[in-house]
Protein backbone atom coordinates (compact mmCIF):
# COMPACT_ATOMS: atom_id res chain seq x y z
CA UNK A 1 0.00 0.00 0.00
CA UNK A 2 1.33 3.44 -0.99
CA UNK A 3 1.79 6.25 1.53
CA UNK A 4 1.42 9.97 0.82
CA UNK A 5 4.70 11.82 1.25
CA UNK A 6 3.60 15.45 1.60
CA UNK A 7 6.58 16.66 -0.40
CA UNK A 8 5.19 14.93 -3.47
CA UNK A 9 2.13 17.01 -4.27
CA UNK A 10 0.63 19.43 -6.76
CA UNK A 11 -1.83 22.26 -6.16
CA UNK A 12 -4.25 23.81 -8.62
CA UNK A 13 -7.44 25.86 -8.46
CA UNK A 14 -10.52 27.07 -10.34
CA UNK A 15 -13.18 29.74 -9.88
CA UNK A 16 -16.50 28.63 -8.41
CA UNK A 17 -19.91 29.46 -9.86
CA UNK A 18 -21.27 29.94 -6.34
CA UNK A 19 -19.66 30.11 -2.92
CA UNK A 20 -18.79 26.61 -1.74
CA UNK A 21 -19.85 24.85 -4.94
CA UNK A 22 -16.97 22.71 -6.17
CA UNK A 23 -15.71 23.55 -9.63
CA UNK A 24 -15.08 20.28 -11.41
CA UNK A 25 -14.94 21.68 -14.95
CA UNK A 26 -12.14 24.29 -14.84
CA UNK A 27 -9.92 22.15 -17.01
CA UNK A 28 -6.89 24.45 -17.13
CA UNK A 29 -6.54 25.24 -13.45
CA UNK A 30 -7.57 21.84 -12.20
CA UNK A 31 -5.02 20.06 -14.40
CA UNK A 32 -2.12 22.56 -14.33
CA UNK A 33 -0.23 23.10 -11.08
CA UNK A 34 1.68 26.15 -9.91
CA UNK A 35 4.86 25.87 -7.80
CA UNK A 36 4.08 26.61 -4.17
CA UNK A 37 4.91 25.48 -0.68
CA UNK A 38 1.66 24.24 0.83
CA UNK A 39 1.26 24.02 4.57
CA UNK A 40 -0.58 21.01 5.99
CA UNK A 41 -4.23 22.16 6.08
CA UNK A 42 -6.15 22.37 9.33
CA UNK A 43 -9.36 20.35 9.35
CA UNK A 44 -12.19 21.48 11.59
CA UNK A 45 -15.71 20.28 12.31
CA UNK A 46 -18.42 21.61 14.55
CA UNK A 47 -19.20 19.07 17.25
CA UNK A 48 -22.12 19.21 19.66
CA UNK A 49 -21.69 17.40 22.94
CA UNK A 50 -24.77 16.23 24.84
CA UNK A 51 -24.62 15.56 28.56
CA UNK A 52 -27.05 12.71 28.22
CA UNK A 53 -27.23 10.01 30.86
CA UNK A 54 -25.56 6.73 29.95
CA UNK A 55 -25.94 3.14 31.05
CA UNK A 56 -22.32 2.75 32.15
CA UNK A 57 -20.02 4.64 34.46
CA UNK A 58 -17.61 6.93 32.60
CA UNK A 59 -19.28 6.46 29.21
CA UNK A 60 -20.29 9.31 26.87
CA UNK A 61 -22.77 9.72 24.07
CA UNK A 62 -21.06 10.30 20.69
CA UNK A 63 -20.98 13.96 19.66
CA UNK A 64 -23.17 15.21 16.82
CA UNK A 65 -20.90 16.06 13.86
CA UNK A 66 -21.76 19.33 12.10
CA UNK A 67 -20.24 21.85 9.70
CA UNK A 68 -16.75 21.51 8.22
CA UNK A 69 -16.66 25.28 7.60
CA UNK A 70 -13.68 27.29 8.79
CA UNK A 71 -10.56 25.23 8.19
CA UNK A 72 -7.53 26.85 6.58
CA UNK A 73 -4.32 26.33 4.64
CA UNK A 74 -1.52 28.53 3.29
CA UNK A 75 0.38 28.62 0.01
CA UNK A 76 3.82 30.25 -0.19
CA UNK A 77 5.33 30.90 -3.59
CA UNK A 78 8.07 32.78 -5.41
CA UNK A 79 6.46 35.52 -7.45
CA UNK A 80 6.26 35.00 -11.18
CA UNK A 81 5.02 37.54 -13.69
CA UNK A 82 4.23 36.73 -17.34
CA UNK A 83 4.19 33.54 -19.39
CA UNK A 84 7.41 31.88 -20.47
CA UNK A 85 8.19 32.84 -24.05
CA UNK A 86 6.13 36.03 -23.69
CA UNK A 87 5.61 37.82 -27.02
CA UNK A 88 4.84 41.50 -26.55
CA UNK A 89 2.88 41.94 -29.78
CA UNK A 90 0.47 39.04 -29.27
CA UNK A 91 0.35 38.15 -25.55
CA UNK A 92 -2.00 40.68 -24.00
CA UNK A 93 -3.10 40.69 -20.33
CA UNK A 94 -6.87 40.84 -20.20
CA UNK A 95 -7.15 39.46 -23.73
CA UNK A 96 -5.03 36.31 -24.03
CA UNK A 97 -5.43 33.28 -21.77
CA UNK A 98 -2.63 32.40 -19.38
CA UNK A 99 -0.42 35.44 -19.93
CA UNK A 100 -0.48 36.53 -16.26
CA UNK A 101 0.99 34.13 -13.70
CA UNK A 102 -1.23 32.25 -11.27
CA UNK A 103 0.49 33.99 -8.35
CA UNK A 104 -0.50 37.44 -9.59
CA UNK A 105 -4.04 36.27 -10.41
CA UNK A 106 -4.44 34.92 -6.87
CA UNK A 107 -2.94 38.06 -5.34
CA UNK A 108 -5.30 40.29 -7.30
CA UNK A 109 -8.26 38.20 -6.16
CA UNK A 110 -7.12 38.49 -2.52
CA UNK A 111 -6.90 42.27 -2.95
CA UNK A 112 -10.38 42.47 -4.44
CA UNK A 113 -9.24 44.42 -7.53
CA UNK A 114 -12.00 44.12 -10.15
CA UNK A 115 -13.00 40.74 -8.72
CA UNK A 116 -16.47 40.63 -10.29
CA UNK A 117 -14.86 40.54 -13.76
CA UNK A 118 -13.00 37.34 -12.86
CA UNK A 119 -16.24 35.48 -12.28
CA UNK A 120 -15.37 32.47 -14.43
CA UNK A 121 -12.21 30.43 -14.69
CA UNK A 122 -11.81 31.63 -18.28
CA UNK A 123 -12.05 35.31 -17.29
CA UNK A 124 -9.77 34.66 -14.33
CA UNK A 125 -7.16 33.08 -16.61
CA UNK A 126 -7.21 36.15 -18.83
CA UNK A 127 -6.69 38.40 -15.82
CA UNK A 128 -9.90 40.37 -16.30
CA UNK A 129 -10.03 41.01 -12.56
CA UNK A 130 -6.85 43.09 -12.82
CA UNK A 131 -6.61 46.52 -14.39
CA UNK A 132 -5.25 45.57 -17.80
CA UNK A 133 -3.56 47.89 -20.26
CA UNK A 134 -3.19 45.72 -23.40
CA UNK A 135 -1.67 48.53 -25.46
CA UNK A 136 1.65 47.34 -26.86
CA UNK A 137 2.85 49.99 -29.28
CA UNK A 138 5.97 49.51 -31.38
CA UNK A 139 5.69 52.93 -33.01
CA UNK A 140 7.73 54.40 -30.19
CA UNK A 141 7.74 57.10 -27.56
CA UNK A 142 8.10 60.70 -28.66
CA UNK A 143 11.09 62.98 -28.18
CA UNK A 144 11.59 64.65 -24.81
CA UNK A 145 10.92 61.65 -22.56
CA UNK A 146 12.09 62.22 -18.96
CA UNK A 147 12.38 60.06 -15.85
CA UNK A 148 9.03 61.43 -14.65
CA UNK A 149 7.13 61.41 -17.97
CA UNK A 150 6.51 58.66 -20.47
CA UNK A 151 5.69 60.36 -23.75
CA UNK A 152 3.27 57.80 -25.14
CA UNK A 153 3.01 57.39 -28.91
CA UNK A 154 0.69 59.91 -30.53
CA UNK A 155 -2.96 59.10 -29.81
CA UNK A 156 -2.21 56.53 -27.11
CA UNK A 157 -2.97 58.77 -24.13
CA UNK A 158 -6.71 58.11 -24.24
CA UNK A 159 -6.12 54.36 -23.83
CA UNK A 160 -4.23 54.57 -20.54
CA UNK A 161 -5.65 55.31 -17.10
CA UNK A 162 -4.15 57.14 -14.12
CA UNK A 163 -3.03 54.61 -11.51
CA UNK A 164 -1.89 52.01 -14.03
CA UNK A 165 1.58 50.49 -14.41
CA UNK A 166 3.61 51.54 -17.46
CA UNK A 167 6.97 50.45 -18.88
CA UNK A 168 8.95 51.47 -21.96
CA UNK A 169 12.26 50.37 -23.48
CA UNK A 170 13.96 49.59 -26.78
CA UNK A 171 13.18 45.86 -26.95
CA UNK A 172 12.40 42.88 -24.73
CA UNK A 173 16.07 42.34 -23.86
CA UNK A 174 16.83 45.99 -23.10
CA UNK A 175 17.67 46.43 -19.41
CA UNK A 176 17.41 50.24 -19.30
CA UNK A 177 13.64 50.10 -18.82
CA UNK A 178 11.56 53.04 -17.67
CA UNK A 179 9.12 51.78 -15.02
CA UNK A 180 6.45 53.52 -13.01
CA UNK A 181 2.83 54.15 -12.11
CA UNK A 182 0.86 56.77 -14.01
CA UNK A 183 -0.24 59.71 -11.86
CA UNK A 184 -1.88 61.77 -14.60
CA UNK A 185 -2.23 61.96 -18.36
CA UNK A 186 -2.27 65.13 -20.45
CA UNK A 187 -2.93 64.33 -24.10
CA UNK A 188 -0.23 61.69 -24.69
CA UNK A 189 2.09 62.59 -21.82
CA UNK A 190 1.88 60.16 -18.89
CA UNK A 191 3.33 61.72 -15.73
CA UNK A 192 4.63 59.15 -13.27
CA UNK A 193 3.95 59.14 -9.54
CA UNK A 194 7.71 59.26 -8.96
CA UNK A 195 10.83 59.45 -11.08
CA UNK A 196 11.95 56.21 -12.67
CA UNK A 197 15.49 54.93 -12.31
CA UNK A 198 15.86 54.85 -16.10
CA UNK A 199 14.64 57.12 -18.87
CA UNK A 200 13.18 55.74 -22.08
CA UNK A 201 14.92 56.80 -25.28
CA UNK A 202 13.10 58.38 -28.17
CA UNK A 203 11.22 55.74 -30.21
CA UNK A 204 11.25 53.18 -27.39
CA UNK A 205 8.34 50.75 -27.32
CA UNK A 206 5.52 50.94 -24.75
CA UNK A 207 4.39 47.55 -23.42
CA UNK A 208 1.18 46.02 -22.16
CA UNK A 209 0.82 45.85 -18.37
CA UNK A 210 -1.52 44.49 -15.69
CA UNK A 211 -2.12 46.07 -12.29
CA UNK A 212 -3.65 44.49 -9.20
CA UNK A 213 -4.99 46.91 -6.60
CA UNK A 214 -6.90 47.07 -3.33
CA UNK A 215 -10.64 47.50 -3.79
CA UNK A 216 -13.86 47.04 -1.88
CA UNK A 217 -15.02 44.11 -4.00
CA UNK A 218 -15.49 40.67 -2.51
CA UNK A 219 -12.99 38.10 -3.84
CA UNK A 220 -14.14 35.21 -5.96
CA UNK A 221 -14.40 31.92 -4.09
CA UNK A 222 -12.12 29.19 -5.37
CA UNK A 223 -11.90 25.42 -5.41
CA UNK A 224 -8.39 24.11 -4.64
CA UNK A 225 -7.11 20.63 -5.29
CA UNK A 226 -4.04 19.27 -3.52
CA UNK A 227 -3.06 15.95 -5.08
CA UNK A 228 -0.32 13.41 -4.43
CA UNK A 229 1.52 10.91 -6.56
CA UNK A 230 -1.17 8.25 -6.41
CA UNK A 231 -4.72 8.26 -7.77
CA UNK A 232 -6.03 7.82 -4.24
CA UNK A 233 -4.21 10.91 -2.89
CA UNK A 234 -6.39 14.00 -3.30
CA UNK A 235 -7.80 16.66 -1.00
CA UNK A 236 -10.36 19.10 -2.38
CA UNK A 237 -11.28 22.37 -0.67
CA UNK A 238 -14.34 24.41 -1.64
CA UNK A 239 -15.31 27.98 -0.89
CA UNK A 240 -11.70 29.10 -0.47
CA UNK A 241 -11.39 32.79 0.44
CA UNK A 242 -8.14 34.63 1.13
CA UNK A 243 -8.05 35.79 4.75
CA UNK A 244 -4.68 37.45 4.34
CA UNK A 245 -1.36 37.57 2.54
CA UNK A 246 2.23 38.56 3.26
CA UNK A 247 4.93 39.66 0.84
CA UNK A 248 8.56 39.18 1.87
CA UNK A 249 10.83 41.37 -0.26
CA UNK A 250 14.31 41.05 1.22
CA UNK A 251 17.22 42.65 -0.66
CA UNK A 252 19.07 40.01 -2.65
CA UNK A 253 16.28 37.44 -2.36
CA UNK A 254 13.47 36.33 -4.64
CA UNK A 255 10.23 38.00 -3.48
CA UNK A 256 7.96 35.48 -1.75
CA UNK A 257 4.19 35.73 -1.42
CA UNK A 258 2.18 33.74 1.13
CA UNK A 259 -1.63 33.66 0.97
CA UNK A 260 -3.80 32.07 3.66
CA UNK A 261 -7.22 30.68 2.77
CA UNK A 262 -10.26 29.69 4.77
CA UNK A 263 -12.54 27.13 3.20
CA UNK A 264 -16.15 26.17 3.82
CA UNK A 265 -16.11 22.53 2.73
CA UNK A 266 -13.62 19.78 2.00
CA UNK A 267 -13.41 16.17 0.95
CA UNK A 268 -10.97 13.33 0.48
CA UNK A 269 -11.13 11.97 -3.06
CA UNK A 270 -9.68 8.58 -4.01
CA UNK A 271 -10.04 9.08 -7.78
CA UNK A 272 -8.67 12.61 -8.42
CA UNK A 273 -5.03 12.12 -7.42
CA UNK A 274 -1.72 11.96 -9.33
CA UNK A 275 0.78 14.74 -9.83
CA UNK A 276 -0.05 17.49 -12.32
CA UNK A 277 2.02 19.08 -15.04
CA UNK A 278 3.44 22.46 -14.04
CA UNK A 279 2.50 25.77 -15.65
CA UNK A 280 5.20 27.92 -17.30
CA UNK A 281 5.69 31.52 -16.21
CA UNK A 282 8.76 33.71 -15.73
CA UNK A 283 10.02 33.91 -12.16
CA UNK A 284 10.83 37.38 -10.89
CA UNK A 285 14.59 37.75 -10.41
CA UNK A 286 16.09 38.25 -6.94
CA UNK A 287 15.94 41.84 -5.68
CA UNK A 288 19.38 42.89 -6.91
CA UNK A 289 20.55 46.11 -8.47
CA UNK A 290 21.95 44.12 -11.36
CA UNK A 291 18.41 43.04 -12.22
CA UNK A 292 16.90 46.49 -11.83
CA UNK A 293 15.74 46.35 -8.22
CA UNK A 294 15.36 49.52 -6.15
CA UNK A 295 13.24 50.87 -3.30
CA UNK A 296 11.92 54.41 -2.94
CA UNK A 297 10.83 56.40 0.08
CA UNK A 298 9.02 59.62 -0.80
CA UNK A 299 10.33 59.22 -4.34
CA UNK A 300 14.00 58.97 -3.37
CA UNK A 301 15.95 55.72 -3.64
CA UNK A 302 16.79 54.33 -0.19
CA UNK A 303 18.49 51.23 1.21
CA UNK A 304 16.31 49.26 3.63
CA UNK A 305 16.21 45.78 5.15
CA UNK A 306 13.46 43.28 5.95
CA UNK A 307 10.61 44.74 3.91
CA UNK A 308 7.30 42.97 4.49
CA UNK A 309 3.85 44.04 3.32
CA UNK A 310 0.73 42.29 4.62
CA UNK A 311 -3.04 42.35 4.42
CA UNK A 312 -5.45 40.83 6.93
CA UNK A 313 -9.06 40.41 5.82
CA UNK A 314 -11.86 40.21 8.36
CA UNK A 315 -14.64 38.12 6.85
CA UNK A 316 -18.25 37.82 7.91
CA UNK A 317 -19.83 34.61 6.63
CA UNK A 318 -23.57 34.65 6.02
CA UNK A 319 -25.28 31.73 7.83
CA UNK A 320 -28.07 29.91 6.01
CA UNK A 321 -29.99 26.71 6.71
CA UNK A 322 -29.73 25.65 3.08
CA UNK A 323 -25.96 26.14 2.88
CA UNK A 324 -24.11 22.86 2.45
CA UNK A 325 -22.02 23.69 5.53
CA UNK A 326 -24.39 26.27 7.03
CA UNK A 327 -23.15 29.32 5.04
CA UNK A 328 -23.97 30.64 1.59
CA UNK A 329 -22.13 33.95 1.20
CA UNK A 330 -19.52 36.23 2.72
CA UNK A 331 -18.62 39.88 3.15
CA UNK A 332 -15.12 41.23 3.75
CA UNK A 333 -15.78 43.72 6.55
CA UNK A 334 -12.22 44.96 7.00
CA UNK A 335 -9.09 45.07 4.83
CA UNK A 336 -6.09 45.91 7.01
CA UNK A 337 -2.92 46.62 5.06
CA UNK A 338 0.39 47.18 6.82
CA UNK A 339 4.10 47.24 6.06
CA UNK A 340 7.32 47.09 8.02
CA UNK A 341 10.94 47.84 7.15
CA UNK A 342 14.25 48.60 8.83
CA UNK A 343 16.36 51.56 7.72
CA UNK A 344 19.88 52.22 8.89
CA UNK A 345 20.58 55.33 11.00
CA UNK A 346 22.92 57.78 9.31
CA UNK A 347 24.53 61.13 10.00
CA UNK A 348 22.36 62.77 7.37
CA UNK A 349 19.06 61.69 8.95
CA UNK A 350 16.54 64.42 9.66
CA UNK A 351 15.95 65.21 13.34
CA UNK A 352 13.25 67.78 14.12
CA UNK A 353 13.53 69.11 17.66
CA UNK A 354 14.50 65.96 19.49
CA UNK A 355 12.61 63.49 17.26
CA UNK A 356 14.03 61.40 14.47
CA UNK A 357 12.33 61.69 11.08
CA UNK A 358 9.98 58.71 11.49
CA UNK A 359 9.09 59.66 15.08
CA UNK A 360 8.26 63.15 13.85
CA UNK A 361 6.09 61.73 11.07
CA UNK A 362 4.24 59.70 13.71
CA UNK A 363 3.54 62.69 15.94
CA UNK A 364 2.49 64.85 12.99
CA UNK A 365 0.40 62.19 11.25
CA UNK A 366 2.19 62.96 7.98
CA UNK A 367 2.32 60.53 5.09
CA UNK A 368 5.11 58.92 3.11
CA UNK A 369 5.20 56.89 -0.07
CA UNK A 370 6.85 53.53 -0.62
CA UNK A 371 7.83 52.11 -3.99
CA UNK A 372 9.45 48.81 -4.88
CA UNK A 373 10.61 47.92 -8.39
CA UNK A 374 12.20 44.61 -9.39
CA UNK A 375 13.26 43.40 -12.82
CA UNK A 376 14.26 45.25 -15.96
CA UNK A 377 13.49 42.96 -18.89
CA UNK A 378 10.00 42.65 -20.33
CA UNK A 379 8.12 39.65 -18.99
CA UNK A 380 9.95 39.74 -15.65
CA UNK A 381 9.11 43.15 -14.16
CA UNK A 382 7.13 43.99 -11.01
CA UNK A 383 6.35 47.30 -9.36
CA UNK A 384 4.61 48.02 -6.05
CA UNK A 385 3.31 51.41 -4.97
CA UNK A 386 2.04 52.55 -1.58
CA UNK A 387 1.28 56.19 -2.44
CA UNK A 388 0.30 57.68 0.92
CA UNK A 389 0.94 55.69 4.09
CA UNK A 390 1.58 56.86 7.66
CA UNK A 391 3.68 55.61 10.57
CA UNK A 392 1.43 53.61 12.85
CA UNK A 393 3.50 52.93 15.97
CA UNK A 394 6.61 54.15 17.75
CA UNK A 395 9.66 53.34 15.59
CA UNK A 396 12.03 51.06 17.47
CA UNK A 397 15.85 51.14 17.49
CA UNK A 398 17.22 47.80 16.35
CA UNK A 399 20.67 46.33 15.79
CA UNK A 400 21.36 44.48 12.56
CA UNK A 401 24.92 43.20 12.20
CA UNK A 402 25.95 45.69 14.86
CA UNK A 403 24.50 48.72 13.05
CA UNK A 404 21.73 50.90 14.44
CA UNK A 405 18.51 50.70 12.43
CA UNK A 406 15.02 52.14 12.83
CA UNK A 407 12.21 49.58 12.62
CA UNK A 408 9.28 51.40 11.02
CA UNK A 409 5.66 50.18 10.74
CA UNK A 410 3.23 51.91 8.38
CA UNK A 411 -0.33 51.60 7.09
CA UNK A 412 -2.37 53.36 4.38
CA UNK A 413 -3.87 56.82 4.55
CA UNK A 414 -6.43 58.22 2.12
CA UNK A 415 -4.99 59.07 -1.27
CA UNK A 416 -6.48 61.27 -4.00
CA UNK A 417 -3.38 62.41 -5.85
CA UNK A 418 -3.90 60.77 -9.22
CA UNK A 419 -4.72 63.36 -11.86
CA UNK A 420 -7.74 63.75 -14.08
CA UNK A 421 -8.30 61.23 -16.82
CA UNK A 422 -10.70 58.51 -17.79
CA UNK A 423 -11.56 57.32 -14.30
CA UNK A 424 -11.01 53.66 -13.51
CA UNK A 425 -11.05 51.83 -10.18
CA UNK A 426 -7.26 51.63 -10.18
CA UNK A 427 -7.07 55.43 -9.97
CA UNK A 428 -6.27 56.64 -6.43
CA UNK A 429 -5.95 53.08 -5.13
CA UNK A 430 -3.89 52.98 -1.93
CA UNK A 431 -1.95 49.83 -2.89
CA UNK A 432 -0.96 48.56 -6.33
CA UNK A 433 1.05 45.76 -7.88
CA UNK A 434 2.00 46.11 -11.54
CA UNK A 435 3.64 43.60 -13.87
CA UNK A 436 5.02 43.74 -17.39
Amino acid sequence: MARWSWRDKSIAFAVETAYGTENTTGAEFLTTAFPAEVGVPSHVRELEEFEASTAQVGAFEPPAPGSKHGGSFSVRMPIRTLKAGYTAATDQPGVTDDVVSHEILLWANALGSDASSGNTTENFRKGLHLHDEPHYDASGTRAGTTSTIVKLPTGEGTKWKPGSFVVANTNVSDTATQIGFVESIATDDATLFEAAQNTAATADKVYSTATAYLSGEEPQSLTFRIVGDETQFALIYMGCIATGWTLEATPGKTPMLEITYDYTDRKWDTTAGSLLSKDAFERLPPALGGSGAYFTLDGAEKCIADLTISQANTIAYVPCHSGAQGYTDLVVTDRALSASFAIVHGSGDTVTGDEHDFEYRLTQGSTLSLGLYIGNTIGKILGILCPAWHVTEQPQPELIDGLMYHRVSVRPSEYTGDGDGTVDAVQNSIFRVGIA
